[in-house]
């Protein structure tokens, strides 16, 4: 009877001590006392909070520079209306060669 007490005592102690191996960690919401105890990694105001959303800070910058916008006069000249220059200068070029 003492070898069956001792493997209950023993198995007693495995099923007890398991949880404290498993994590512990807590969702968003629940209550916490530090960053660690939160699944986020995030603890604010004593509850689980989410990650804030991360940006990158190269793509802000170029947005952000004047070299990124376009030049104030780019509206007034087009492809279009450079192609029609050049036109002109062709039909000119072969009228003068003799040419329909």
């Amino acid at each position: 009877m003492s070898r069956l007490a001792v493997v209950v005592a023993a198995l007693a102690m495995v099923v007890g001590l398991a949880p404290a191996c498993a994590e512990s960690r807590r969702s968003l919401g629940a209550q916490c006392l530090k960053s660690q105890d939160c699944l986020s990694g995030i603890c604010s105001q004593f509850a689980c909070a989410a990650a804030p959303p991360t940006i990158d800070a190269e793509e802000n910058a170029e947005a952000a520079s004047p070299e990124a916008a376009p030049p104030a006069d780019a509206g007034t000249e087009t492809g279009l209306e450079a192609s029609v220059d050049s036109g002109g200068e062709v039909a000119e070029a072969l009228e003068a060669a003799g040419g329909d």
